[in-house]
C-alpha cells in the first residue's frame, strides 16, 4: 500500500538525505548571507542549538526499532560539530579566548561530552573520538613544550591506553575498547614518524625523539598482549637501538662510547631472545635478528677506528661466544635445524671479534705492528687445534667454523708480521708451522700448499737478511736451485706413502723455484762465473732425474732446451778459460750441441723411442739456429753450412728420413756459395752461379741414382730433385744478377 511504500527503509533512508542536504543548504545560505548581522551570543545558540536539535532528534530515532541506524548517523553529526561549538563559544564577544586556548577548550569540551557518551551508548565511534579529543588537548599544550616531547607524550598516552582496551574487552565492552584500539593502530605510527621528521628538521631535540621511539616500542610490545599478533615483537625490535643511538649522539658522546652501547644493547637482545623462548615464544626470533643486526652496526664502526674497537669488540665477541654457550644449553630450538649454522657462525664471528679486540689492545703498549701480528698468530694455530679436537668434535660445523677462523687469523695476523723487515722472517716460519700441522691433521693438499709456500716466503726473507748486496743474486739462485731440488724429489717420494698429498704441492712450488733459478741464472748469463750455467744444467739433470722417476718421456723436452741453455752460456764465456769466442764462434758450438743431444737419443731409442724423440726433435731445431748466430761472417758460414751438411747426410743414413736429403742439398749449396764469398770475395757473381749449377748437376744425378737404388733409399729421389730445383732456380738468379 501506499502506506508502507513510505514507511519502507528505502524511503526513510532517501527522506533523511534529502533533510540533511536542505538542512547543509539552508546553514549555508544563512551563514554566507546573514551571518555577520547576528551577534555573537546568537551565532552560538544558533550552533549549539542545531547541535542540540541533531543529537536530540538522533535520539529521538534511535529508540524507533526501525530508524535505529539513521538515529545513530544523525548523533555522530551532532557529536562532530561539539568541537566547532567550543570553538564557537572562545570567540570575540563571549569568552574571547586567543588561539591556543581555544584549541584547548574546544579539546577539553570534546573530551569531556565525547566521554560521557561513550559510557552511555558504549560505541567505538565516541570512544575513538574521546581519544582524538585527549591527543588534541597534548598538542594544544602551551608553545614553550617542544613538540617532539608533545608526540613522546602523545605515544606514552597511547601505549597506556591498550591495557585500558584489555579491560573493556574483559569487562564486555567491545564498542569503546574496539574504538580506542583502531586510533591507536593509526596514531602510534604517525606519532613517530611526525617526531623523526621533527628532528630531522631541527624543530625538535634527540631526547624527545628517542623517548618517542621508546614509546612506540612498549606499545608494540603492549598490542602483542592485547591482540596476541607476533609480528607486534618484529615492530618493536627497530625503535630501542635507533633511539639508543639518537640520545647517545644529543649527549655528544665519542663514538667509541655509542658502539659499545651498541654492542651491549645486541649482547641484551640476545639473552632477553633465549630468557624469553619458552614464555613468550613470538619474542625469540625477533630480538635474535635484532641481535644479529644491533651487532653488525656496533662492528661497522670498530671496523674502521681503533679506538672504538677497543671499547666495542670486547662485548661483540662476548655475544658470539654466548650464542655458542646459548645453543649448547639447549636454546633457539626454535630454529630446528639452523641451530648449528648459528652455533658456527657464532663461534667464528665471536673468534674474530675476540682475535681483533686483543690485537686491537696490545696496540696501547709501544710493540710495532709486525710484533703484534706475531704475537697473535699462534691464535691461528690454537683455532686449528680447537676445531681438531675441542670444540671441533662436539659439532661438524664448529670444524668448519674454526678452521675458516683459522686461516682468518692467519691471513690478518700473518699479513701485519710479513710488512715489518724484523718479523718477516719468523713469520714466515710460523705460518709454515701452522700450515703444515694443519696438513698433518687433515691430510689435504690445500693445507700442504699454504706450508709450502709459507717456507718459500721464510726462504726469500732469510736471503734479504743474511745475504744482502752484490751476493744476493748468487745466493738466491743456489737457494731457489735447492729448493726446487728439495721440494720436487720429496713430493716425488711422498707419492707411494700415506703424504702423497703432499706430492703436487711440492711439485708445483719446486717447479716455481727451478723457473725462479733459471730466470736468476739468465740474469747471470753474461758474467764471467759459472754459476748460471750451472745452475741450467743442474736444471736438466733434476728433470732428467724426474723424467727417469717418473717415467714421463715429456720431460725430455725440458731437459734437451736446458741442456742447451747451459752449454750455449758456457760457449758464450770461453767454457771459463782464456778463450773469448765471438758470436760466430757459437754457431759451430750450436752444430755440436745438436749432435751432442743426437747421440744421447741414440742411446735412449734403445730403452723406449719416446725418451728419444725429445732430444732428436730440439736438437732438429736448434740445428737450424746455428747460421743466424754467423749472419755476416762467410767463413764461418761456410764452415757452419759444411758441417751441417755432414749432419743432415748422418741424420738420412741413421733416420732413413728422405725429406733430410733435401736440407742436406740445400745446406750443401749454402756451404759452397758463402766458400765462394770467403775465398774468392772480389769475383763476380756470375761464376758463383756456375758453381751453383755445377753442384745442381752433381745433386740431380745422385738424385736420379738413388730412384735406382733398392727401396730403403729410392723414396729420396724426388727430394733431391726438388732441392736441385732451388738450387737451380739460385743459379739462375746469380747468373742474371
Amino acid at each position: 500500500s501506499w502506506g508502507a511504500a513510505l514507511l519502507a527503509l528505502g524511503t526513510r533512508r532517501a527522506l533523511l538525505y534529502l533533510g540533511a542536504f536542505l538542512l547543509v543548504i539552508s546553514s549555508l545560505t544563512l551563514v554566507i548571507f546573514n551571518w555577520a548581522s547576528f551577534s555573537p551570543l546568537v551565532q552560538f545558540a544558533i550552533l549549539a542549538g542545531t547541535t542540540f536539535a541533531l543529537w536530540g532528534l538522533g535520539t529521538w530515532m534511535a529508540r524507533q526499532p526501525a530508524l535505529g541506524a539513521a538515529g545513530a548517523n544523525l548523533q555522530a553529526v551532532a557529536a562532530l560539530l561539539v568541537p566547532v561549538v567550543g570553538f564557537a563559544l572562545s570567540r570575540p564577544g563571549l569568552l574571547d579566548l586567543a588561539p591556543r586556548p581555544a584549541w584547548q577548550l574546544a579539546s577539553a569540551l570534546s573530551l569531556g561530552l565525547y566521554l560521557l557518551t561513550a559510557w552511555r551508548t558504549r560505541r567505538a565511534f565516541y570512544a575513538g573520538a574521546a581519544v582524538v579529543a585527549a591527543l588534541s588537548l597534548i598538542f594544544a599544550t602551551p608553545e614553550a613544550l617542544d613538540g617532539g616531547w608533545k608526540s613522546a607524550v602523545a605515544t606514552i598516552f597511547l601505549a597506556a591506553l591498550v591495557p585500558l582496551t584489555i579491560r573493556l574487552r574483559a569487562a564486555g565492552a567491545a564498542g569503546p575498547a574496539v574504538g580506542v584500539a583502531r586510533v591507536g593502530l593509526v596514531g602510534a605510527p604517525l606519532l613517530a614518524l611526525g617526531a623523526c621528521a621533527l628532528y630531522l628538521a631541527g624543530l625538535s631535540d634527540g631526547f624527545a625523539f628517542g623517548v618517542t621511539l621508546l614509546a612506540a616500542a612498549l606499545f608494540c610490545v603492549l598490542r602483542h598482549r592485547a591482540d596476541g599478533r607476533g609480528w607486534w615483537f618484529w615492530a618493536a625490535v627497530a625503535p630501542p637501538p635507533l633511539a639508543l643511538a639518537v640520545i647517545l649522539a644529543e649527549f655528544a658522546l665519542p663514538l667509541r662510547v655509542q658502539a659499545l652501547a651498541l654492542a651491549l644493547l645486541a649482547l641484551a637482545y640476545l639473552w632477553l631472545s633465549a630468557a624469553l623462548e619458552r614464555r613468550l615464544r613470538p619474542a625469540a626470533a625477533p630480538l635474535a635478528l635484532g641481535a644479529l643486526l644491533i651487532g653488525v652496526l656496533a662492528l661497522l664502526p670498530a671496523s674502521l677506528d681503533l679506538p672504538v674497537a677497543r671499547f666495542a669488540l670486547g662485548p661483540l665477541a662476548a655475544l658470539g661466544l654466548s650464542g655458542v654457550a646459548l645453543v649448547e644449553r639447549g636454546r633457539f630450538a626454535w630454529l630446528g635445524a639452523r641451530r648449528d649454522g648459528l652455533a658456527a657462525a657464532a663461534l667464528a664471528g665471536g673468534g674474530a671479534a675476540l682475535t681483533g679486540w686483543l690485537g686491537a689492545l696490545l696496540t696501547l703498549t709501544p710493540l710495532p705492528y709486525g710484533q703484534i701480528g706475531l704475537i697473535l698468530l699462534p691464535l691461528a694455530a690454537v683455532a686449528f687445534a680447537g676445531a681438531r679436537w675441542w670444540p671441533g668434535a662436539l659439532r661438524l660445523a664448529y670444524d668448519s667454523a674454526l678452521q675458516t677462523l683459522g686461516v682468518f687469523i692467519a691471513l690478518v695476523a700473518g699479513g701485519l708480521a710479513l710488512e715489518n723487515a724484523a718479523t718477516q722472517l719468523p713469520a714466515a716460519l710460523l705460518l709454515a708451522l701452522i700450515f703444515g700441522g694443519q696438513a698433518a691433521l687433515r691430510r689435504g693438499w690445500p693445507w700442504a700448499v699454504l706450508s709450502l709456500g709459507a717456507g718459500l716466503l721464510a726462504a726469500w726473507f732469510a736471503l734479504d737478511r743474511f745475504a744482502p748486496g752484490a751476493a744476493w743474486t748468487r745466493a738466491a739462485t743456489l737457494t731457489a736451485l735447492a729448493l726446487s731440488a728439495a721440494y720436487t724429489l720429496g713430493g716425488e717420494r711422498l707419492r707411494a706413502t700415506a703424504l702423497r698429498y703432499w706430492t703436487w704441492p711440492a711439485i708445483a712450488w719446486g717447479a716455481l723455484a727451478g723457473a725462479f733459478a733459471a730466470a736468476l741464472a739468465s740474469s747471470q748469463a753474461f758474467d764471467r762465473h759459472p754459476l748460471a750455467a750451472l745452475t741450467f744444467l743442474s736444471l736438466a739433470g733434476l728433470a732428467a732425474l724426474h723424467s727417469f722417476r717418473w717415467r714421463q718421456p715429456l720431460l725430455g723436452y725440458g731437459v734437451a732446451p736446458l741442456l742447451a741453455t747451459g752449454a750455449l752460456i758456457a760457449a758464450g764465456q770461453g767454457f771459463y778459460t782464456a778463450w773469448r769466442p765471438q758470436l760466430g764462434d757459437l754457431a759451430l758450438v750450436v752444430c755440436a750441441l745438436a749432435l751432442g743431444l743426437a747421440l744421447p737419443g741414440q742411446v735412449l731409442r734403445r730403452v723406449d723411442r719416446a725418451y728419444a724423440l725429445p732430444y732428436e726433435w730440439v736438437a732438429f731445431f736448434l740445428l737450424l739456429l746455428a747460421p743466424l748466430l754467423a749472419l755476416g761472417d762467410p767463413a764461418r758460414l761456410a764452415l757452419t753450412w759444411g758441417t751441417m751438411v755432414g749432419l743432415y747426410a748422418l741424420a738420412l743414413w741413421r733416420y732413413r728420413q728422405p725429406w733430410l736429403l733435401a736440407l742436406a742439398f740445400i745446406a750443401a749449396d749454402l756451404a759452397a756459395l758463402h766458400a765462394f764469398a770467403w775465398q774468392l770475395p772480389g769475383n763476380p757473381p756470375e761464376q758463383a752461379g756456375l758453381l751453383l749449377a755445377g753442384l745442381v748437376w752433381l745433386q740431380a744425378l745422385a738424385s736420379a741414382a738413388l730412384r735406382r737404388a733398392p727401396v730403403l733409399w729410392n723414396a729420396a729421389g724426388p727430394w733431391g730433385y726438388g732441392s736441385a730445383a732451388i738450387g737451380g732456380v739460385g743459379a739462375l738468379a746469380l747468373a742474371s744478377a
